[in-house]
């Protein structure tokens, strides 16, 4: 589990990373324009191995280079994805033999302390402040907040009730729309800032992602 004097720096770093080019609105767009600018490398491929997601290496020139697997077909999970790596990058980690390849059990879109890699927390946590800075997110939370004549002083409460999953419903869109990140990604930013409260049945949850899982269709 990340300390919350670790996770400060890791926020300021990738603050730093959107002042230094200017990225002012929905940092999933300017993914491409970073690594351009970092002279990083971007390749896309398909790889055998399904759990395999993505990974940074060096190659014979000494040049940073990321690939990701063609296989990740979810949007959300491929910006996340490239966010990690960037991750690595920013954050000076180590590559092992020259790579650090990185499976979906690596890459979590929840603040997952569960995870024996100290490395690959740090990556997550960058990813989900580079995709969703704290000041754009809040930003972004207070005014959905009044679009569904809410409170944006209170925590939004969830629960099983109609009303309230369809409000949820229209806030992920809201959010994806803003930010182009996944529902779980945004269930941990959201619950990280105490923007948030859920009160449902697991059922509840697997019904919610599947409803949500296709994002084709959002703009």
């Amino acid at each position: 589990m990340l300390t919350v004097k670790r996770k400060q720096e890791i926020e300021k770093i990738a603050e730093s990373v959107l002042l230094k080019y200017n990225i002012t609105e929905c940092p999933a767009k300017h993914l491409s324009e970073i690594m351009k600018k970092e002279n990083i490398l971007f390749f896309k491929d398909s790889f055998d191995d399904n759990n395999f997601d993505g990974l940074i290496t060096l190659n014979n020139d000494n040049q940073y280079c990321i690939y990701i697997n063609t296989r990740i077909y979810y949007p959300p999970r491929h910006n996340f994805t490239i966010a990690h790596e960037l991750g690595h990058y920013f954050l000076g980690h180590k590559l092992n033999d020259g790579s650090l390849i990185c499976d979906r059990y690596n890459i979590s879109e929840e603040d997952d302390g569960k995870l024996n890699s100290v490395i690959e927390q740090e990556a997550n946590y960058f990813a989900a402040c580079l995709l969703m800075p704290k000041n754009m997110f809040i930003k972004s939370f207070v005014e959905i907040m009044q679009k569904l004549n809410r409170n944006p002083d209170r925590p939004m409460y969830v629960d099983n009730q109609e009303c309230n999953y369809k409000d949820w419903k229209t806030m992920f869109h809201l959010f994806y729309a803003d930010f182009r990140i996944s529902i779980m990604a945004l269930k941990f930013r959201l619950e990280e800032f105490g923007l948030i409260k859920f009160n449902w049945y697991k059922e509840t949850w697997i019904k919610c992602i599947n409803d949500y899982f296709d994002v084709s269709y959002l703009k």
